[in-house]
C-alpha cells in the first residue's frame, strides 16, 4: 500500500511489462548511458528530473540516492536491501551535481545487477532519515565489518555480528510516521484498524500523461508539453492513455480482521475496492459481492504453489522417486475438481503469464493421461528403478478408485523409511491444505509410510527457512518478481539453506545449473537472458528439487465508480496497491 512512497529512477511500464523488458524513465530525466567502461570500472550516468521534491517540499536530489546506497552498504542491510544495491557488483555512487549521479560497477553490469535491481531501488530522503542512520552507525563505530555472520564463529566474529545487527535493529524499529513521500501520496498516523493517506502536492510526475501504443512506444508528456518518447515511433491510437494523479484527496484503507467482513462491507457499498494479494480462495463469498455496481476481473499472480523434497535425505535424493510423486499428481484435476478453477494449474516454476521469461515448452501434455494412466506409469518408473511393494497398488476399474499399495521397498530393499509431510492449515490457505491432503493421499496410496500434518504457515517457514532442512516434505509458495533470478536465489548450491542461511531449502546441488546460473546472472544481452532462462527451467524441471502445483488466482473486485485507467496484465490491481496515483473515484 506505501511501496509508490519510496520512488526510484526507473520504472516498468504498465501492461506489456510481462512481454518485453523495456523499462522507462520515473524519477530520471531520460534513459541512462550505456556502461562506459574508465579504468577498471564500469559506469552509468543518470540525468534527474529537476524539479522533482518530497512531500515535504525538499527537492530529491543525487545525494538522496547516494545516501541511500550508502546506508545500505555501511550497515549491511539485509532482506531485499542487497537484491537492489549489491556490494559485491556496486564499487559506489556518485552525485556528479544535484540532479545526476553516476554508479560505478565492479564489471560490465548484467541485467541482474543494474536493470532489475539498482535502476529499481527504493531511494529515500536523506534529510529525513539522516539522524536516525547516525544513531544506528554509532553501534559500529571503530568497528570492523564482518565479512560473514554464518557457520562456525568466533567470539571476535560474533560479537562483531551482534554489533551490525544491534545497529540494524535501532534503524528498524523508527516508526516514520512523519517520513517524506516520494510517490502519490504520504501516509499519516500508524497503521492500525485504519490507514490514512493523503495528497502529495508536490508529486514530481502529477499529471504527466502516459500513453502506450500497439508498436510499443511508452509516451510522457509533461505538463508544460514537452515529450518523450522510447522504444517506438508512437504510430496510430494509442492501446492506454491517461493522466498521472494523485486526482484524490485523501485514500482511507481500512483493515479487517477476515475477507468475510470485508468483502460484505464491499456489497454494501462501504468501500470502494479491496486490495487483497493473496486472492479471494472461497468461490462462495466471491459471489455473495456480486451485484451490478461491482466489476471483477482475475489474473494471474507472479507466484508459484510447489511441493518440495529435502534431497539431503534418502531416499528423496532418487531422482526416480520425485519423478514418480510428480507423474502421480494431476494438478488440473485437483484444481478443477476440487478447487472449482480458482487457480492455474503449475508445469514450470516460472508463471506463464510472466510471457517473456516463461519457457512456452514446459506445459501441459496435449494428450492427459487418466488416472490410472498415472498409476501405471508412475510404479513402472519406480519398478525400473529397482523399487517393489509387498502389495503393490492398483487401479479398480469398477469404482475408478486407488487400491493402497502396502510396504514401499527402496531399490536396497529395504522398507521405505517413514517421511513427514507439512502443509499449511486451511485455516490460513484453503487453496493449498486441499492440495497438501490430495497429495498425502496419493503418497500414503503409492505405499509410502507418510506422516502429513498440517500447520500454520509460520510454522513451516520456520521449520524449512529459520530451523533449515528440518523437514521432509513440505509444501508452500513464493511470490516472485518479473526477473527470475529467484530460479539461482533458490537452488543454487551457494544459497543452501543450511550451509548459507540462503533460500535453496531443498538442498539441491547441480555444478550444471550453477555455472548455466552465472552465466545467467551476468547476461547484459536479453536475448541472450531469455535463452538462458530457459535452459535453467528445464534443468529444473528434469531435476524435480520442486514440484510445481499451481500459480494463484488474483481477484480483483471494485465498485463501478471506480475508474481504473489500466489492468494490470500480472498480480492485478492488489498487486499494483489499487493504481492508488492513478485511479479516478466518482462521487455517487
Amino acid at each position: 500500500v506505501i511501496a509508490d512512497e519510496a520512488p526510484s529512477l526507473f520504472e516498468f511500464p504498465v501492461l506489456r511489462s510481462v512481454e518485453r523488458l523495456d523499462f522507462v524513465p520515473a524519477l530520471a530525466a531520460d534513459l541512462p548511458s550505456e556502461p562506459e567502461q574508465r579504468d577498471d570500472l564500469w559506469v552509468i550516468t543518470i540525468p534527474l528530473i529537476e524539479s522533482a521534491a518530497w512531500s515535504d517540499g525538499q527537492p530529491i536530489t543525487a545525494d538522496d540516492i547516494v545516501f541511500t546506497i550508502q546506508t545500505v552498504f555501511d550497515l549491511q542491510l539485509a532482506g531485499q536491501w542487497p537484491e537492489f544495491y549489491s556490494p559485491e557488483s556496486i564499487a559506489g555512487v556518485e552525485a556528479v551535481n544535484d540532479h545526476t549521479v553516476e554508479f560505478y560497477f565492479h564489471n560490465e553490469p548484467g541485467l541482474s545487477q543494474w536493470q532489475f535491481a539498482a535502476a529499481m531501488g527504493p531511494i529515500l530522503p536523506q534529510h529525513y532519515w539522516n539522524e536516525y542512520v547516525e544513531q544506528a552507525l554509532s553501534y559500529v563505530e571503530g568497528v570492523t565489518p564482518p565479512e560473514n555472520c554464518m557457520g562456525d564463529l568466533s567470539l571476535t566474529q560474533l560479537s562483531t555480528c551482534q554489533a551490525y545487527a544491534s545497529a540494524r535493529q535501532v534503524l528498524y524499529e523508527i516508526e516514520p510516521l512523519s517520513a517524506p513521500s516520494g510517490g502519490g501520496y504520504s501516509t499519516t498516523g500508524p497503521i492500525s484498524k485504519s490507514l490514512q493517506r493523503v495528497a502529495n502536492p508536490n508529486f514530481y510526475a502529477s499529471n504527466l500523461k502516459i500513453s502506450l501504443y500497439g508498436d510499443g512506444t511508452w509516451e510522457r508528456t509533461f505538463p508544460d508539453g514537452r515529450q518523450q518518447q522510447f522504444y517506438g515511433q508512437g504510430k496510430g491510437e494509442p492501446l492506454v492513455s491517461y493522466h498521472r494523479g494523485p486526482h484524490s484527496p485523501t485514500i482511507i484503507f481500512s483493515v479487517y480482521d477476515n475477507r468475510i467482513l470485508a468483502y460484505n462491507a464491499l456489497s454494501k457499498g462501504q468501500e470502494e475496492t479491496i486490495l487483497n494479494p493473496d486472492g479471494l480462495k472461497e468461490k462462495w463469498l466471491r459471489k455473495t459481492a456480486e451485484s451490478d455496481e461491482i466489476l471483477q476481473h482475475d489474473s494471474q499472480q507472479n507466484g508459484l504453489a510447489y511441493l518440495a523434497f529435502n534431497l539431503r535425505r534418502r531416499p528423496l535424493d532418487r531422482l526416480e522417486f520425485r519423478q514418480a510423486v510428480d507423474v502421480l499428481i494431476d494438478p488440473e484435476v485437483i484444481g478443477r475438481d476440487d478447487l472449482e478453477g480458482m487457480l492455474y494449474p503449475a508445469y514450470s516454476i516460472v508463471p506463464p503469464a510472466n510471457i517473456y521469461w516463461h519457457n512456452p515448452v514446459l506445459g501441459p501434455n496435449e494428450d492427459p493421461l487418466t488416472s490410472k494412466e498415472r498409476l501405471d506409469f508412475a510404479m513402472q518408473i519406480l519398478q525400473d528403478a529397482g523399487w517393489s511393494w509387498r502389495t503393490a497398488p492398483s487401479w479398480d476399474a469398477a469404482s475408478k478408485q486407488l487400491n493402497p499399495g502396502d510396504e514401499l521397498r527402496t531399490p536396497d530393499g529395504d522398507p521405505m523409511p517413514e517421511m513427514g509431510f507439512i502443509f499449511p492449515k486451511h485455516e490460513d490457505d484453503p487453496l493449498m491444505a486441499a492440495f497438501g491432503q490430495q497429495i498425502a493421499d496419493l503418497l500414503i496410496a503409492l505405499g509410502v509410510p507418510l506422516l502429513p500434518e498440517s500447520l500454520p504457515r509460520d510454522a513451516i517457514v520456520n521449520r524449512v527457512l529459520i530451523a533449515g532442512g528440518s523437514f521432509d516434505l513440505y509444501l508452500l509458495d513464493w511470490q516472485f518478481p518479473l526477473y527470475p533470478g529467484y530460479l539461482c536465489a533458490l537452488f543454487k548450491n551457494e544459497n543452501n539453506t543450511i550451509l548459507t542461511g540462503g533460500l535453496n531449502t531443498t538442498g539441491y546441488d547441480n555444478p550444471a545449473f550453477d555455472s548455466q546460473c552465472d552465466r545467467f546472472l551476468m547476461e547484459t544481452d536479453a536475448q541472450a537472458a531469455q535463452e538462458l532462462a530457459y535452459q535453467l527451467q528445464v534443468i529444473l524441471a528434469d531435476d524435480r528439487p520442486y514440484i510445481p502445483l499451481f500459480h494463484p488466482q488474483v481477484n480483483d473486485m471494485w465498485r463501478d465508480n471506480v475508474i481504473l485507467p489500466f489492468l494490470p496484465d500480472l498480480d492485478g490491481i492488489s498487486g499494483a496497491g489499487g493504481v492508488q496515483t492513478d485511479a479516478r473515484v466518482l462521487n455517487r
